[in-house]
């Protein structure tokens, strides 16, 4: 008979555990947290659990220091661009503006151009010659005639006497 009393306890303490086990706090399961039943948690695990905690904690606050001071800033610098932005665009609305012809315009593009090309006409004078093309012994221009005269020249019907 002692052995069933003894088969009995084992059977309720496992039954115990399981539920024991299903109770226990999130936190405790999250971290891993022995317990005791009488007792409550380890003093171990629950100084690992804190001290691993305090170190995150004060990552996370110069992480956010840090962060803090970057926005400051990036809000400085918009600051300061907007307010260049506001004097350029006030400047421009002060500017006057005399009405120019296309003449006018263009005139000042070909300025612009020319002192362009003056500039760098030294350095991009170009070196290459390039000589007409001779077909069948024929300058280019003589081709030309030759086949445009063909084209220009109407056909003579043969009523018209010719």
């Amino acid at each position: 008979m002692v052995k069933k009393k003894d088969n009995q306890s084992e059977n309720q303490t496992a039954q115990s555990a399981e539920e024991f086990q299903k109770n226990l706090p999130d936190v405790a399961k999250r971290y891993s947290l022995r317990i005791s039943k009488p007792y409550g948690y380890f003093p171990e695990d629950v100084h690992n659990i804190i001290t691993s905690l305090e170190e995150q904690a004060n990552r996370l606050a110069k992480e956010n220091t840090k962060l803090t001071e970057e926005a400051d800033t990036a809000k400085k610098q918009l600051k300061d661009i907007n307010t260049e932005f506001r004097k350029f665009k006030m400047k421009v609305q002060l500017m006057s503006f005399e009405p120019t012809t296309e003449e006018e315009e263009l005139a000042m593009i070909e300025e612009g151009m020319s002192s362009i090309s003056s500039s760098n006409k030294a350095e991009t004078k170009p070196k290459i010659k390039l000589n007409p093309i001779k077909l069948n012994g024929k300058s280019g221009s003589e081709s030309h005639k030759s086949t445009f005269n063909n084209l220009i020249q109407p056909r003579q019907n043969e009523n018209d006497g010719g």
